[in-house]
C-alpha cells in the first residue's frame, strides 16, 4: 500500500513505515494476443467457454524467439527511463518471479547484463513467492533501502506462464498471460512520501493449490524421466485456492488498513 498524493491531509496524517519513493514504474508485455475465442476453437468448445470459464477475453503471451529477460529487461529499462535514472546509479537489482529464466545463475544475473551492467559490482539476486513475488521483492529492497544499506534499488518482476501451463485445461491455460513490470525505488526525502504499510502471510494449507513440480530438486530426471516431464507443467486446483483465499483476504485486508490508519473509502484506486 503506497501512499496517496491525492489529499494534502490524508499525506500529513499518514506516517510511512518504509521511507521509500517509487522514482519510475513500467510495464512490458509481449506482442502476441492471443483471445479466448481461439482458445475454443483450439479446444474444441463452444464459442465463449473459455472466456465464461475464466473470465478472460484475452491475454499476451511470448512468440517463439522471445524470453522472460526480453520482457523483464525492457520493463527495466523502461522503468530506469520513467525514473531519469541511468542503470549505473542502481546499488542492486532484485529480481521477482514464480518461475525463472532458468534455476542458475538467477534471473537478475541476467536482468543485469541486459542492461549492459556487466563491469558493474552490484548485487542481483532473485525473491520468489509465486504470485506475491513483486510484493515480497518490493518488501526486502524497500527495507534494505529504509537501514541505509542502498539508496536506490531496481524491482523487477516477471512470469511468462505460457510456457508451463497445459493448454487443454482451460481453467487453467484461460487465465495466465505473460509480462514483466518493474519500479525504481529511492530514499524518500522530507516529503513524508513512502510505503504506509505492507503485509505478507503464507498459509501452507494452500501448498497443493498451485505447483510446478519439475525444475529444482524434487523430481529427479535421472530417475522416472516420464513423472519428471509431467511436472514440468503447472498444475492448479483452483477450488483449494479460492477457499483459503476466501477464509484469510477480509481480516487480511481490514488488517492492513489498520496498519496504515486508513479506511476502504479513502483508498483511491484498487
Amino acid at each position: 500500500m503506497i501512499e496517496s498524493t491525492s489529499s494534502a491531509a490524508r499525506a500529513a496524517a499518514l506516517t510511512p513505515i518504509y521511507p521509500v519513493a517509487l522514482a519510475g514504474a513500467a510495464a512490458r508485455r509481449p506482442r502476441t494476443i492471443l483471445a479466448s475465442s481461439a482458445l475454443d476453437a483450439r479446444l474444441g468448445l463452444a464459442p465463449g467457454t473459455v472466456e465464461s470459464v475464466s473470465g478472460v477475453r484475452e491475454r499476451a503471451v511470448v512468440a517463439a524467439h522471445e524470453t522472460l529477460i526480453d520482457l523483464a529487461a525492457g520493463a527495466a529499462a523502461d522503468a530506469l527511463r520513467n525514473a531519469c535514472c541511468d542503470a549505473r546509479a542502481l546499488d542492486c537489482i532484485v529480481m521477482a518471479s514464480a518461475v525463472p529464466h532458468q534455476p542458475i545463475p538467477t534471473s537478475a544475473v541476467f536482468v543485469k547484463r541486459a542492461l549492459g551492467l556487466e563491469r558493474s559490482p552490484i548485487p542481483a539476486f532473485d525473491v520468489n513467492a509465486t504470485c506475491i513475488g513483486f510484493l515480497a521483492a518490493l518488501d526486502a529492497a524497500s527495507a534494505l533501502i529504509a537501514c541505509g544499506r542502498y539508496e536506490r534499488v531496481l524491482v523487477v518482476a516477471a512470469d511468462v506462464p505460457s510456457r508451463g501451463v497445459t493448454w487443454d485445461d482451460p481453467k487453467v491455460a484461460g487465465i495466465f498471460g505473460d509480462g514483466a513490470g518493474a519500479v525504481v525505488l529511492e530514499r524518500a526525502g522530507a516529503d513524508g512520501r513512502g510505503i504506509v504499510a505492507l503485509g505478507l502471510e503464507t498459509f501452507t494449507e494452500g501448498a497443493e493449490a498451485c505447483v510446478l513440480r519439475a525444475g529444482g530438486t524434487h523430481l529427479d530426471p535421472h530417475g522416472d524421466y516420464a513423472a519428471f516431464l509431467r511436472g514440468t507443467y503447472f498444475e492448479m486446483d483452483g477450488s483449494i485456492a479460492y477457499r483459503v483465499a476466501a477464509k484469510h483476504m477480509p481480516r487480511f485486508v481490514e488488517t492492513l488498513l489498520a496498519r496504515a490508519g486508513v479506511t476502504m473509502d479513502q483508498i483511491d484506486c484498487i
